[in-house]
């Protein structure tokens, strides 16, 4: 668990760092690229075959949900962790699609085809051709960027939105998840198998919460 809380701080740090330099250029761009790259170890955790960090933890289960539970229930947690996860899949994934790697070095550079070098009128054609391309880079470019900077509007009021529900609620799960309480609360052999011993007046403890920690 200490590794998935380190993992959760990371890419809260990230995506907060990302946010603010988004007038700063490169660094912009690299915390993108570095938070893409938390993203897929996340993907490629989850495959790993562990259950507890699987992404079926990520789909919402609206069984049992009632207007009395309705704070509490981990359904309200999950939404809100699967919302800022396409959020942050998204305005990754945009942000890669509009810097097409040229940032880190990578992108391929335009050339004129050799066939046209000694041919004017069929190389002002070609050139002509790649405007045109261009063009289409360029719209496409603007889709990117319209889509891009619309998630990244949504994404902190989601991140506030989780950040503050489970402050209101889960308290000790946030406190937990911040490294603000050591290991968290311990539980006994019993506790660990599935039933929690009686307390002292004979009646058993409050049953403990059933949502899963954040992303």
């Amino acid at each position: 668990m200490s590794r998935f809380r380190t993992y959760h701080v990371l890419l809260a740090l990230l995506a907060v760092a990302s946010y603010l330099s988004g007038e700063i250029g490169a660094v912009h761009v690299l915390l993108g690229y570095a938070l893409g790259a938390v993203l897929l170890f996340r993907v490629a955790w989850a495959a790993s075959g562990n259950r507890s960090v699987g992404l079926a933890r990520f789909y919402p289960q609206f069984k049992g949900l009632e207007l009395g539970n309705a704070r509490s229930h981990p359904a309200i947690g999950r939404t809100l962790m699967l919302a800022i996860a396409i959020a942050l899949l998204g305005v990754t994934a945009t942000g890669i699609a509009i810097d097409r790697g040229q940032t880190l070095g990578v992108a391929a550079a335009a050339t004129v085809p050799s066939a046209y070098a000694d041919d004017d009128d069929r190389r002002e054609r070609a050139w002509s051709a790649r405007s045109g391309e261009r063009r289409g880079d360029d719209e496409r470019e603007d889709m990117w960027t319209e889509l891009h900077e619309a998630l990244a509007e949504i994404l902190p009021l989601l991140i506030v939105l989780h950040a503050g529900y489970l402050l209101a609620f889960k308290r000790p799960l946030a406190r937990f998840m911040l490294f603000a309480d050591g290991a968290g609360p311990r539980r006994t052999g019993r506790d660990r198998a599935g039933g929690a011993p009686p307390t002292s007046g004979g009646t058993q403890p409050a049953a403990r919460s059933t949502s899963s920690p954040p992303m």
